[in-house]
This record gives C-alpha cells, sequence and structure tokens, in this order.
C-alpha cells in the first residue's frame, strides 16, 4: 500500500484527470481506488471540485500559461511515471490552484485594483459602513489601527508583539463592522477580508462571554475574501474545544440553513435554503441562499439544521430579495490546509453533536461567535 500525504494526492488526482499518467500508473492508480474506498470517497470529492474549477469562465484563457510554465520549470516531465513520485508535481499543482482561484473569484479586474463584482450595485458585501467608518484606527506604529500594505493578492502576517496589547478592553455596544467565528480553540478565528482589509489587527468581543480582545490579522485573502484572526495564547487558554465542525461539501438545493451572527449589537438568529449551487453571475466559488441578510452578517458562519457548518456569508444581492452568498466550505478547508505548515490551524478537536431542538444549537454555538470593531 502506497502513504500519500495531502499534497502528493492532490498531485496524483491532477495527474489522472488530466490523463497524464502512464499506461501502466493509470492501471494502477485505478485499481487503489478500487480496493481503497476512503481514497475513492477523498478523489470523488476532488474530482467535483475540479469540474467547478474547469468550467470557469476564465479557464480557457489560462490553460495554456499554464503549461508553459510547466514546461519551462520542468522540461523533463513529458512521458515520465509520476506514480511513485508525485512530489514532482506539486509546486506546479499549488501555483496552478493559485492562478485558477485568482481568474474564477475575480475575472473582471478593474483599473482601480476592484472586480466586477465589487463594482456593481447588485453585489452588496454586508459591512456596518457606519461603524467601518468611525473605527478607522490611529496609524501610529504598533497601534491596533495600524494598517499593512497590501500590495498582494494573498498576504501573510505574524507579528510576535501584537500580544503586548492592551487587551483590557471595555465592550462595545455600538453595531459591528461584522461577524467572526472560533475555528479553533488554540485562538484562531475567520472572517470576511473586506472586514479587516488592511488594518493589522482587529477588536472582537464576545458579550455572553463577556470579553473584548484583540487579534491579529495573520493572513489575508482577497481572492476569497476571507481572513484568518489569531488570538494572543493567553487568551486562547480560555476555550474548550469548538462545538462545529466543517461539512465535506456544500449543502443540496433545497436544504434547510441558518446562520448566527451581528447585523446589530445583539447576536441574530436566521434561516433560510439553499437555492442555487453557484452564486452571483454563476461564481463557483460561492453558492446561494434565500434568506434575508443585512449589514453586519459579513462573516458569520452558516450551519445545516443539524448543525453541520457548511461556509461563511460574504455578500447578499441588492436587486433580488433574500439573496445571499456563500463562500463554499470546501474552498475555506483547501485555503486553511494549505497555510498548514505555516499556521498549523488545529481543528482537530472541534467536534458536532445533534440535538433535537433548533435553540439548543444555538445556545451551544452562539459563544463562539464573535463580533468584530
Amino acid at each position: 500500500m502506497i502513504n500519500l500525504n495531502e499534497e502528493e494526492k492532490i498531485a496524483l488526482f491532477d495527474a489522472y484527470l488530466r490523463n497524464e499518467l502512464t499506461d501502466e500508473d493509470r492501471r494502477n492508480f485505478e485499481q487503489l481506488l478500487s480496493n481503497n474506498q476512503d481514497l475513492r470517497a477523498e478523489f470523488d470529492d476532488y474530482s467535483a471540485l475540479a469540474k467547478d474549477i474547469y468550467h470557469g469562465e476564465e479557464y480557457g484563457e489560462i490553460k495554456a500559461d499554464l503549461q508553459e510554465i510547466h514546461r519551462k520549470l520542468y522540461p523533463a516531465s513529458r512521458g515520465k511515471s509520476i506514480f511513485l513520485r508525485p512530489r514532482f508535481y506539486v509546486p506546479i499543482s499549488i501555483a496552478a490552484s493559485i492562478a485558477l482561484l485568482f481568474l474564477i473569484v475575480n475575472p473582471w479586474k478593474m483599473e482601480d485594483g476592484k472586480t466586477a463584482f465589487e463594482d456593481t450595485n447588485e453585489y452588496v458585501e454586508l459591512t456596518n459602513e457606519e461603524e467601518a467608518e468611525s473605527d478607522e484606527g490611529a496609524d501610529d506604529e504598533g497601534s491596533p489601527g495600524e494598517e499593512v500594505e497590501d500590495s498582494a493578492t494573498i498576504e501573510y502576517n505574524v507579528d510576535s508583539n501584537y500580544s503586548k496589547l492592551d487587551e483590557t478592553l471595555a465592550l462595545s455596544f455600538k453595531p459591528p463592522k461584522g461577524s467572526c467565528f472560533m475555528i479553533s480553540n488554540k485562538g484562531y478565528f475567520i472572517t470576511s477580508k473586506h472586514l479587516v482589509k488592511k488594518k493589522k489587527y482587529a477588536k472582537i468581543q464576545q458579550k455572553d462571554r463577556n470579553i473584548a480582545f484583540y487579534t491579529e490579522v495573520i493572513y489575508r485573502d482577497s481572492l476569497l475574501d476571507f481572513a484568518i484572526l489569531k488570538c494572543a495564547e493567553e487568551k486562547a487558554r480560555d476555550f474548550k474545544a469548538v462545538p462545529f465542525k466543517f461539512y465535506r461539501s456544500q449543502p443540496s438545493l433545497g436544504d434547510d440553513v441558518f446562520t448566527l451572527g451581528y447585523p446589530k449589537s445583539d447576536i441574530v438568529y436566521t434561516n433560510g435554503v439553499v437555492s442555487s449551487a453557484t452564486g452571483f453571475r454563476s461564481d463557483s466559488m460561492t453558492y446561494e441562499i434565500s434568506m434575508p441578510s443585512n449589514p453586519g452578517n459579513s462573516g458569520a458562519p452558516l450551519f445545516t439544521k443539524k448543525g453541520d457548518l457548511v461556509g461563511m456569508i460574504i455578500a447578499n444581492n441588492s436587486k433580488k430579495q433574500s439573496v445571499t452568498y456563500i463562500l463554499k466550505p470546501v474552498y475555506i478547508q483547501e485555503r486553511i490546509s494549505s497555510l498548514k505548515d505555516t499556521f498549523n490551524v488545529d481543528m482537530s478537536k472541534n467536534y458536532s453533536r445533534r440535538y433535537s431542538k433548533t435553540s439548543d444549537l444555538i445556545n451551544k454555538y452562539r459563544p463562539y461567535i464573535f463580533e468584530v470593531h
């Protein structure tokens, strides 16, 4: 039995789907799938993801460029077996994935750096603008309001001194900018990138817990409108295991879903139904639900009625009643997984327990959902 890590699996799956395996390796791989049901399930999930990417509007325009990059980087790769050497293809696989994400999520880049999504008045990011404008932080060096350069689409930031900030903060009862939620009891949170923009630190609070503190924005991704926040180690010690886990795939059409978020200074429960497998203008990185949403809902988690985490709210449609867009869980998980060597976001202790009443789910989940200020 061949043991493969996650990157090697992805490289092998890619090679099989692109018909780049030799005949012998192809037969070996198909036999392996036949004998290993877990690997078969992973391959089926990845094939579905690859199909979504393939049908992205810009794929045809970059396919030749990716192949040319591959030829320049690995001129001796043609015709060689990779079944026992899949590491060879990992670098180009990762590079291709990033390029595909960029072109699918941001298909129309404007001169001012905005996308056509951002430029239209239909696609609305759910930020509480009044609060956002009043919370422009100072730009003194080391201050909570300090901004970082946004020179790259995907940006990492690690500041070992941020835990020295004054974290004895009074709770704010102003409407928050938006929402975030914990994904690891080691102190990691996720939210929408447009809530934190270029800020180096973000203040979050949870009034049920009577706590407010600064987090460092350790990762921001303009492609997925996705950011990871990290609180200081002494704060993380106060948290138990997160009581919800990511579902492997998005819910099906017609499935009931609900969210808990902060369109006002108290947590709000809202329910809805999955209405489309894709998002705004058939964006394959998101899906659509029929549910009202308001400024402040950005960054809020979305759950199935069973309590599985199935994405994050990022926007709504101003011209269509009760249309809200959700970042698909598979892309959140893939991005977090790709960062494991950098940040090691440990979600292994997260658990999922079934409750017969929605009110029990809400009471269990709400302490892990925070306001972003």
